[in-house]
């Protein structure tokens, strides 16, 4: 009971932390990036995929910020 308490609050922090780097940096709603496209596209190549998407997941929304 204590270690799954424990794991739980470690993920909460993670969690927490995840969540405010992806404010610091401001990427979430950030207008598309011409290089996130073209490594997209590199990718899909390699990986013999018809698409790839680079998203962010928020507190509340998926932010697709290249496809």
């Amino acid at each position: 009971m204590i270690e799954n308490a424990f794991n739980e609050a470690a993920v909460n922090r993670r969690e927490r932390d995840r969540l405010a780097a992806l404010q610091r940096y401001d990427i979430i709603d950030s207008p598309s990036e011409r290089i996130f496209d073209g490594l997209l596209q590199l990718a899909a190549q390699v990986f013999q995929v018809p698409a790839m998407l680079l998203t962010f997941v928020g507190a509340d929304h998926i932010f697709i910020k290249s496809s």
